[in-house]
Order: structure tokens, then C-alpha cells, then sequence
């Protein structure tokens, strides 16, 4: 009997040691996959501006990044450890230029704060990592 709660405890032990580690790595790869989704949208609404004739307007606000087309509303949430820092708001002209623009991202996660600088231009950004 005894050996049994020793074995319990060590396992919840280990359990629990194991949770914080896992949390971090989650969360980190969800910020990747938020910035793989993020060029993605980013190339195809610089791309279908001067297909389509119409600007895109980007909204970058606290928690989400929409993109508008005409009738169109795109929207990709950032995930819970990103946020805005102040938000940004600009267009893509039907030519697909943009104005020079900087959207700065807080992340609750060590060492993950993001920059994003559009250049003036063809739709061009840098992505920064800051302190």
C-alpha cells in the first residue's frame, strides 16, 4: 500500500514538473503557425489588390488582423500569448503599394516580442524580433 502512494506521488510529481515545459513549447508553436498564417494572408491580399482593382485595408487592433477586400472580411486571431501594442490601421492601394507602416506585437512569452515594419512600396515588410 505504501508503495503504491509512492509510486502515485512520483508520478504526479513527474506529471507536474512536465507541464510547464510542454505549456511553453505549445505556445510557442502556435506563434509560429500564427506568423506562417499571417504571410500567407499578407502576400495574397498584396497580390489580389492589383488583380482585382481594389484596395485592401488592413486593421491590426488588440486581438485579431483583418483584412478587407470590397464585400470581403478576412480575420486571423492572434494567438493568446500576442497582442498589439497600439493599433494600426493602412491600405493597399489597387496598384498594391503600400505606406510605410510599423505594427509592434507583445508577447507573454520570453524573448518573443515581434516588430513588423511595412516598407513604402510593393508590400514589402520586416519582421524584428525586440526587446
Amino acid at each position: 500500500m505504501i508503495e503504491m502512494l509512492i509510486a502515485l506521488a512520483v508520478t504526479s510529481l513527474c506529471g507536474l514538473l512536465l507541464m510547464g515545459p510542454m505549456d511553453r513549447a505549445l505556445a510557442t508553436s502556435r506563434e509560429k503557425q500564427f506568423w506562417q498564417n499571417f504571410e500567407q494572408l499578407w502576400q495574397s491580399a498584396v497580390i489580389e489588390s492589383p488583380l482585382n482593382k481594389m484596395p485592401n485595408i488592413i486593421n491590426f487592433n488588440e486581438n485579431k488582423m483583418t483584412i478587407i477586400n470590397g464585400k470581403n472580411k478576412i480575420s486571423l486571431s492572434y494567438p493568446k500569448t500576442v497582442t498589439v501594442k497600439k493599433q494600426v490601421t493602412f491600405k493597399i492601394s489597387r496598384s498594391g503599394q503600400i505606406t510605410g507602416k510599423t505594427v509592434n506585437f507583445k508577447s507573454t512569452l520570453p524573448n518573443r516580442n515581434q516588430k513588423l515594419v511595412f516598407q513604402i512600396g510593393w508590400g514589402q515588410f520586416i519582421r524584428r524580433d525586440v526587446e
